[in-house]
C-alpha cells in the first residue's frame, strides 16, 4: 500500500524521524560522480542552477549532462540525441517522462505507451553501457488542482518492474523517486497559499516566501536518493526548506520503489500482457 502522506506533515512531528542513512539495499553515488538529465521544465526546475531552480549542482560537484527540452516526451528527447544520449556520464541517468496534462501519463497498452517504453528501454540500454550505477525516474508532479499522483506513481512503476525484468538492462538499477508526494506535501504544507508559478510550474527562490522552496527541496530529495543518505542541513536554509527536506528524506527512506529499503508499496498500474514484449536495441 503507498504511504499517504498527505496532510501529514505538522513541523512538530519532523524530530523524530529526522538523520541517519538508509539501509544499504542497492548500489549508491558519491557526490563527485558523473550524472545524466534528461528532462522537461518540470524536472529540470528541480535539478537547474539556482535562481531558476532548485540547484542540485551547488552541491552536487561530479559534473552534470542536462537535455533540456520543454513539455517534452522521452521519445522526443532520445530522438533529439542531445547529452542525456550522448554525453559522457557514468553515474546515473535521472530521466522524466510526460503526459496529458489533463488525464496523465499514456496507458502502457497504447500506441502512445510502447513508444515511451521503447524510449524508456534505449535510454537505460544506454545508460548501461555508458556503465551507470542507476536510472532514476523521476515522476512529474500534478497540475494545481488535480491529483494524478497516485496513477503516476502506478504507471512508472509499472514500467520499473518492466524495464528490470528485460535482460538487457541487467546490472542497472532502475528505481522510482516518489517525488510527487513531496510536492503533495509541500501543497497541503502552504495551503491555503499557492506554491505554484502558472499552475503547472512550481514557485522558486525568485518568488516571495512563503512557498517558494519547493523546487530546492525537490534538488535535495534527487541528492538523497542518488546518495542514499539523508544530506546535512545547509545553514542557509529557511523553516520551509527545513521541514520539506526532511519530508523527502522520509519520502525517499520509507518507499521501496526508491531501493534504499523502505517499507511503503506501489501497488503497479494493470496491464495486458507484454506493452512492448520485442523492444528494439538502440544503435
Amino acid at each position: 500500500m503507498l504511504l499517504d502522506l498527505r496532510g501529514f506533515w505538522p513541523v512538530r512531528r519532523l524530530g523524530a524521524l529526522k538523520g541517519g542513512s538508509a539501509p544499504a539495499a542497492r548500489v549508491v553515488l558519491g557526490e563527485d560522480e558523473s550524472l545524466g538529465i534528461s528532462a522537461h521544465s518540470f524536472l529540470y526546475q528541480a535539478m537547474a542552477a539556482a535562481p531558476d531552480g532548485g540547484n542540485l549542482p551547488g552541491y552536487w560537484s561530479g559534473p552534470i549532462f542536462t537535455h533540456y527540452a520543454g513539455f517534452s516526451s522521452a521519445a522526443e528527447r532520445w530522438a533529439a540525441n542531445g547529452p542525456d544520449r550522448a554525453g559522457a556520464y557514468s553515474g546515473a541517468l535521472i530521466i522524466t517522462e510526460i503526459g496529458d496534462l489533463s488525464t496523465g501519463l499514456a496507458e502502457p497498452n497504447s500506441a502512445e505507451g510502447a513508444m515511451s517504453y521503447q524510449a524508456f528501454f534505449n535510454f537505460a540500454v544506454t545508460a548501461r553501457t555508458k556503465g551507470c550505477k542507476l536510472m532514476l525516474i523521476y515522476p512529474p508532479h500534478s497540475p494545481e488542482g488535480a491529483d494524478l499522483d497516485l496513477e503516476t506513481l502506478r504507471k512508472l512503476w509499472r514500467l520499473v518492474l518492466w524495464l528490470r525484468a528485460r535482460p538487457e538492462t541487467e546490472g542497472l538499477g532502475v528505481f522510482l523517486l516518489p517525488a510527487p508526494l513531496l510536492v503533495r506535501a509541500a501543497i497541503d504544507m502552504m495551503a491555503p497559499a499557492s506554491i505554484y508559478a502558472d499552475g503547472l510550474h512550481l514557485r522558486g527562490s525568485v518568488y516571495p516566501a512563503p512557498g517558494n522552496r519547493t523546487n530546492d527541496a525537490l534538488a535535495q530529495m534527487i541528492r538523497m536518493a542518488l546518495t542514499g543518505a539523508r544530506v546535512e542541513d545547509d545553514p542557509a536554509w529557511d523553516a520551509e526548506m527545513l521541514a520539506l527536506v526532511e519530508i523527502a528524506w522520509q519520502l525517499v527512506r520509507d518507499h521501496a520503489c526508491t531501493g534504499l529499503g523502505g517499507p511503503g508499496q506501489i501497488d503497479p498500474w494493470p496491464i495486458t500482457g507484454d506493452p512492448l514484449p520485442a523492444p528494439v536495441m538502440p544503435e
